[in-house]
C-alpha cells in the first residue's frame, strides 16, 4: 500500500534516499523492484551511523539518529559498503554537520562521483549537533547557506539538501530556516535568491580546482566572484578594485560595502 501511494505521486519525487544497514536497504529494494519506482526515481544510500561509529570518530555522541557518509571516509570504504548491497544504488549521501567543513564535504562528494561513477548528495545540517541547542542566529544561517552555494557552484556540484525550510522553534534541534513561522522569507531566503541570480549571471567557473586565485575567489565566464564568510576569514582574500558589493537587504550591487560588520560579504565583478 505504501509503495502504491508513492507511485501515485512519483512525478513529484526527485530522488529516494534510503537510510539503514545493508539488509534494510535490500529489503526496501525488494519492495519497490516490481514497481515503476525502480526505474523512474534515482536511489541514494545513506548509511546509518551507530554510537560506536560516532565515538570512534572523536565526536560527542547524542542519543539521536545520524546517517550519511562523512568527508573523512575513503573511496575504498564507501565502495566496500556499496559492495555489501545486493541492489542497484544510483548515489550516496554525505552528511555535513554544523561544525564540519562545507568545502571539504563538497570536494569529497565530487571526488567520489568521479572515482565511482555515481551521484552524490550533500545533506547540509542547519542545526547544532546537540539536539537541545537552539540555532537562532540568522547570521550563522546566512553564512552556512552562502558557503554551501558558493562551493557547490565553484566545484560544480548540483545536489545539496538543507535540513529545514521553515523555522522549527520547539522539540529536538530547534533552528531557524529560510521561512519564519508566518512563512515570510528570512535572511537565509535572501541569500539563496540573490546568489542564485548572481551565479546565473557569472556562468560556469574557469578551472574549478585551480590554486591560482586566493581562497574565497573564483573566476567565471562572465566575471569574478569573491566571498568573505566571517570576520576571521582573512586568509589572503583580495577584492577587485572595480568590483561591486552585494547589498543583501536591498537586493542590488553597490559600489561600497553597505555594512562591514555583516557577513557574508560578497563582491562581484561582471564583464
Amino acid at each position: 500500500k505504501q509503495v502504491n501511494a508513492v507511485e501515485m505521486y512519483r512525478t513529484l519525487i526527485d530522488c529516494w534516499e534510503i537510510t539503514g544497514n545493508a539488509e534494510e536497504v535490500d529489503y526496501i529494494d525488494h519492495l519497490i523492484s516490481g514497481s515503476d519506482l525502480a526505474a523512474s526515481i534515482p536511489r541514494f544510500f545513506s548509511p546509518l551511523l551507530d554510537k560506536k561509529d560516532i565515538i570512534q570518530s572523536g565526536r560527542k555522541y547524542y542519543h539521536v539518529i545520524n546517517h550519511g557518509f562523512r568527508y573523512e571516509d575513503t573511496t575504498s570504504h564507501i565502495e566496500a559498503v556499496l559492495n555489501r548491497l545486493n541492489c542497484k544504488i544510483d548515489g550516496v549521501v554525505f552528511r555535513c554537520g554544523f561544525g564540519e567543513s562545507i568545502e571539504h564535504t563538497i570536494q569529497r562528494a565530487k571526488s567520489v562521483e568521479s572515482d565511482l561513477g555515481i551521484f552524490t548528495s550533500v545533506h547540509l545540517r542547519l542545526s547544532h549537533d546537540n539536539p537541545a541547542q537552539n540555532q537562532a542566529s540568522q547570521r550563522d544561517l546566512s553564512q552556512r547557506l552562502a558557503a554551501a552555494m558558493y562551493y557547490a557552484w565553484h566545484y560544480e556540484h548540483d545536489r545539496i539538501f538543507c535540513d529545514t525550510l521553515a523555522d522549527t522553534d520547539r522539540g529536538y534541534f530547534p533552528r531557524c530556516g529560510l521561512l519564519d513561522r508566518n512563512f515570510n522569507p528570512t535572511s537565509g531566503a535572501l541569500v539563496v535568491k540573490q546568489l542564485h541570480a548572481i551565479f546565473s549571471q557569472l556562468g560556469a567557473v574557469d578551472e574549478p580546482q585551480s590554486s591560482k586565485l586566493p581562497k574565497g575567489s573564483s573566476k567565471a565566464e562572465n566575471g569574478y566572484f569573491t566571498i568573505k564568510l566571517s570576520d576571521s576569514d582573512d586568509e589572503g582574500i583580495r577584492l577587485q578594485s572595480e568590483g561591486r558589493y552585494l547589498d543583501w537587504m536591498h537586493a542590488r550591487l553597490v559600489q561600497k560595502s553597505p555594512d562591514q560588520s555583516y557577513f557574508p560579504q560578497v563582491q562581484v565583478t561582471l564583464k
